[in-house]
């Protein structure tokens, strides 16, 4: 049976996109696979990419147009949200019309296994959807949007109804009789368009009680929640399906929080033709974070200022000692102050980006996302800073002693 999965982007996503499929196509080789890409204004370079990715598996690559102007605005409740994310709204009105069943996946996800048990299980009990819970909206969240959610979604959160809209396989043929965009925009109208997340909030409202669920922790884990539970990154590789991606993504460097999990991303990313350009931009945007490495970098520079201090401390100690002796003295080298300061330049400059290889990029953007590097990095500079300060007192009290038996 064929495997037909949906995804929407634009040209902005398709590197992103392109590291999902092919990480699907990767892990799926005994499946024939059909995907179906909505999208207004792909460019003709990036259908060129894609439609070669996939006919390099001899699968097969389908771009729908999509009239961008037909959706209503009022459906992107902040800048968040691209209106690509509500194409899903109107697939039932323009896929073909004889696709059985279509699972629908997030550019922002890597597809980790064969994932022909999911797509190829039988909805059962009049259910037509097979979803996950949403791992950030569960009960224990309470109302988590405020004023931007009806009380019907905190609802749907608080009886554990709530899906995340990133994975849905879906009886398609059952679907496309009973649904399309119409009616969902209708729904939102209805609503006033008080909604957060357009499409998914919608879909968990209309199907209520149409949806059958399945183990998110297998088939939609978030990564950030898998890092929260300590699910390193063998563990994720060894025992996931579909790792999803949410909030601060690992293509991007910057101060955000980065854990292990993001490597498994980065392992299949770097397997494709994008991935010069994806190290490229990681680094930039690594770098382009000013406030937080300007930071940094002001620590690096108060504690190269306290080293000269410690220098400057140590010969005028020299200098004192000689005086009270008589002669040279045999008084330590200033370097021996330093021996047990560690010289950690973890986080190159910006400079340095511009000389840096391949394999230095791609063992940056490993140390970047180990757990805590930089979090390990900023921890180190503080206890320099406390160990060179003591030093620092240590020789000026010296000075002052030796200034003592002068006098």
């Amino acid at each position: 049976m064929m495997m037909n999965v949906v995804s929407a982007l634009n040209d902005k996503y398709v590197p992103y996109t392109y590291v999902m499929l092919y990480s699907l196509f990767e892990n799926n080789r005994s499946r024939d696979i059909a995907v179906y890409l909505l999208q207004a204004d792909l460019s003709d370079a990036s259908k060129k990419d894609l439609s070669e990715l996939a006919e390099g598996y001899g699968n097969e690559m389908h771009f729908v147009k999509m009239d961008r102007d037909a959706f209503d605005d009022r459906l992107l409740a902040t800048h968040d949200w691209s209106m690509e994310t509500c194409f899903r709204l109107a697939m039932n009105d323009v896929l073909p019309a004889d696709l059985d069943r279509v699972i629908y996946l997030d550019g922002d996800m890597i597809i980790n296994k064969d994932i022909s048990p999911l797509y190829d299980m039988a909805f059962k009990n009049d259910k037509h959807l097979i979803v996950t819970h949403d791992m950030t909206m569960t009960p224990d969240s309470g109302e988590v949007y405020g004023d931007l959610h009806t009380e019907v979604f905190n609802r749907l959160i608080r009886e554990n109804k709530y899906f995340n809209a990133g994975m849905i396989l879906m009886d398609f043929a059952w679907l496309r009789q009973h649904y399309g965009y119409s009616d969902y925009i209708k729904m939102a109208e209805g609503l006033d368009f008080e909604i957060f997340a357009p499409d998914q909030d919608l879909l968990n409202l209309m199907h209520e009680g149409q949806t059958q669920f399945v183990d998110a922790w297998e088939y939609d884990l978030f990564a950030c929640n898998a890092f929260i539970k300590n699910y390193d990154y063998d563990r994720v590789k060894k025992d996931v399906s579909i790792i999803h991606y949410v909030g601060e993504k690992p293509w991007r460097g910057g101060s955000h929080f980065h854990y292990g999990v993001e490597q498994l991303w980065w392992d299949y990313a770097l397997g494709t033709d994008y991935a010069d350009g994806l190290l490229d931009g990681f680094i930039s945007t690594h770098f382009g974070e000013s406030k937080f490495y300007d930071a940094i970098h002001q620590a690096e520079q108060f504690n190269d200022n306290i080293r000269g201090e410690i220098t400057a401390a140590i010969t005028t100690f020299k200098k004192l000692y000689a005086l009270v002796n008589g002669q040279s003295g045999d008084v330590p080298e200033s370097d021996e102050v330093f021996a047990d300061v560690p010289d950690r330049r973890v986080i190159p400059d910006a400079s340095e980006n511009i000389s840096m290889t391949r394999d230095e990029k791609i063992d940056f953007v490993r140390r970047v996302i180990s757990d805590g590097s930089v979090e390990s990095y900023v921890s180190d500079l503080r206890r320099e800073n406390t160990s060179l300060q003591a030093q620092l007192d240590e020789a000026l009290k010296a000075c002052e002693t030796l200034r003592g038996v002068l006098q």
